[in-house]
């Protein structure tokens, strides 16, 4: 019997110097998936030796520059999944899906249809990515998501931040109409952030009441308030197949004196929240949605997602919730593993948490990848790696002689205090 041919899946990536799914190439191959990018030369993900197709990119490149080399990739490899990796690959790949007309190339009917199929429905599109519209939609769903009032006036604002609790944020309905998201605490912060969107929005009326329609512009509210958030942020990291949830893990981040450690873990409110937001919006692929634990009720409200592989969507397999494994298996038409006891786990992210590794917490290096090594350490500041390693022998050299140094041993017993500092 002919072995079953390994799925394909291409990686779209515009922003070169984005790491966040630079790890995935790595997690994919590993679950017997063929990995392809379609990105710049200079991109991290080109530094991993998991890439079995590359596909050039101009780093600048017009949209229809990068619809005719993602038509060519298509057509080269057929892709089981297109997944953009960072937001403006996002937002070119919405773009190109509501806008892209056959009849005139570069990109054919068959190929639109394949990237509808990946990006999910595409009248949850916008729901998908920006925020309010994110927890509008829970919302509708019935799922916990900040309160936020919208207002038309400053004693409307008064009135909803007495109502919410203050202190209080207000921001502007569009962010073209004035200064971007203010705390206000007393009546004249409220005062004083609500004026120019007032006197904004009059100017507008004034002008569409000679338009059709324009008489209704006056009940449009020009702001919103909610409360200012008060919990412990939380991530959902998961992976889906054409709606359906296939497997999903919780990050939970310390605080930021902890150096980059987070405590991956499983929490059944905000993944069953999880499940059916990415059932609305018929995801496939990997997604980050992001919720806020309240501090005083312990409920998570459901604040935004990424519909695109975060920095998390390759650990899942450390607690027995392995996304791109279940990805492959959907892939490959095999029936899903039963779900496995997730124990949680204390991570150091690499390379921002290298120097938080101590017993008990694991590091993440990418071990068997040594040319990604040294690509992610020289994404760090130069103030934190001047200040941090000595000039001879560089920090990069280091981890690779610890790694040749130590063949066979997990990466969580790579890392010893004072080695990667």
């Amino acid at each position: 019997m002919a072995p079953i041919p390994a799925p394909v899946l291409l990686l779209v990536a515009l922003d070169a110097r984005d790491s966040t799914a630079a790890r995935l190439p790595g997690a994919l191959a590993a679950a017997g998936i063929e990995v392809a990018a379609l990105c710049p030369d200079d991109s991290l993900m080109t530094a991993s030796r998991h890439l079995a197709h590359h596909f050039h990119l101009d780093r600048n490149g017009s949209r229809r520059h990068i619809a005719r080399r993602l038509a060519r990739a298509m057509a080269e490899l057929r892709p089981a999944l297109v997944l953009p990796c960072d937001a403006r690959a996002v937002s070119c790949l919405h773009a190109l899906v509501r806008t892209a007309d056959p009849r005139r190339g570069p990109l054919d009917r068959a190929q639109i249809a394949a990237l509808t199929d990946c990006l999910g429905d595409p009248v949850f599109l916008d729901a998908l990515r920006i925020p309010d519209e994110t927890q509008a939609l829970a919302r509708w769903l019935g799922l916990a998501a900040p309160p936020v009032l919208p207002v038309r006036d400053a004693a409307g604002a008064r009135a909803a931040a007495d109502h919410l609790g203050r202190p209080g944020l207000v921001e502007p309905v569009s962010v073209t109409a004035g200064p971007q998201t203010v705390t206000c605490r007393t009546d004249a912060e409220i005062d004083a952030a609500l004026a120019p969107l007032v006197r904004r929005a009059g100017l507008a009326r004034s002008v569409r009441r000679f338009l059709p329609g324009g008489d209704r512009a006056a009940a449009a509210p020009v702001a919103r308030v909610r409360p200012v958030a008060d919990g412990q942020p939380a991530t959902v990291s998961a992976v889906a197949w054409r709606g359906e949830m296939l497997a999903a893990v919780t990050i939970l981040p310390r605080t930021p004196e902890a150096g980059g450690v987070i405590d991956l873990t499983a929490h059944g409110e905000m993944e069953a929240a999880a499940a059916l937001l990415i059932a609305a919006g018929g995801v496939s692929g990997f997604i980050d949605i992001a919720f806020r634990i309240e501090r005083k009720t312990g409920r998570a409200l459901l604040t935004g997602c990424t519909p695109r592989p975060g920095p998390f969507s390759h650990l899942g397999g450390r607690i027995g919730a392995d996304l791109a494994g279940a990805l492959a298996a959907r892939l490959r038409g095999e029936p899903p593993e039963d779900p496995r006891p997730r124990i949680p786990a204390e991570v150091a992210l690499f390379p921002a948490g290298r120097s938080a590794a101590w017993p008990g917490i694991l590091l993440d290096v990418p071990a068997d990848d040594p040319g990604l090594v040294t690509a992610l350490l020289a994404t760090l500041p130069p103030d934190r790696s001047a200040a941090r390693t000595p000039p001879r022998p560089s920090a990069a050299g280091r981890i690779l002689r610890l790694l040749t140094a130590l063949p066979g041993r997990p990466a969580a017993a790579v890392p010893r205090p004072g080695l990667l500092t």
